[in-house]
């Protein structure tokens, strides 16, 4: 007997997380470019993440989507989770810009 080769597929990226990416990304009036632009990435790389086709796996790029976001990666993680409406993120984020004395995306 031979032993062959296993191969693992990439698991298929959740509907709802990919739903909750762009709402968030909707909701602070951000187009796949201006988030690529703010996050250091191509928006290729958005719109594959947008869509399922990259799941931002590594923790750089997912470190560089938070900022383009204006978050941190704990708080992208608590939206895209479920774990925090989008919209109570955005208010969060505009809290904590005003006392920080800095603007936040609409």
């Amino acid at each position: 007997m031979t032993d062959t080769p296993t191969t693992t597929r990439a698991q298929p990226a959740d509907p709802a997380r990919l739903v909750r990416f762009k709402d968030f990304r909707l909701i602070l009036d951000l187009s796949q470019e201006q988030l690529a632009t703010r996050a250091g990435l191509r928006r290729e790389k958005v719109c594959k993440v947008e869509k399922g086709r990259d799941k931002a796996s590594t923790r750089a790029t997912f470190a560089a989507l938070a900022r383009g976001f204006g978050c941190t990666a704990e708080d992208l993680e608590d939206v895209l989770s479920g774990r925090v409406e989008a919209g109570l993120m955005v208010k969060r984020m505009r809290r904590r810009a005003a006392a920080a004395g800095e603007g936040v995306a609409k």
